[in-house]
């Protein structure tokens, strides 16, 4: 974003709030706009700093979320293979008992 799209965006901006609350941008001194500024910098900066934050929660608990899952699917497998190997052990006595 170049300096004078941003120059007027935050004039268009401050308009904008001049205008909701009553305020007319040319009897606005450059104090006055600058505190401004400040203020809707250090807004800006919160908010960005409370966005990263809710990102990286969401991420490490995604991470979480994937390593429980690949943790289930692993449990389930095992016991898929326990289970086969108990049937086949089954099977292998139910065919010695036919025999006898």
């Amino acid at each position: 974003m170049s300096f004078s799209h941003m120059q007027d965006s935050l004039s268009s901006d401050l308009q904008l709030e001049m205008d909701e609350i009553g305020m007319d941008l040319n009897n606005v001194s450059k104090r006055d706009l600058m505190g401004v500024y400040k203020d809707v910098v250090q807004e800006r900066d919160k908010l960005k700093s409370t966005m990263i934050q809710c990102q990286d929660r969401a991420s490490r608990r995604i991470s979480e979320m994937k390593k429980q899952i690949d943790m289930e699917q692993q449990a389930k497998r095992d016991l898929v293979v326990k289970v086969n190997q108990e049937i086949e052990d089954k099977v292998g006595i139910i065919e010695l008992l036919k025999e006898r």
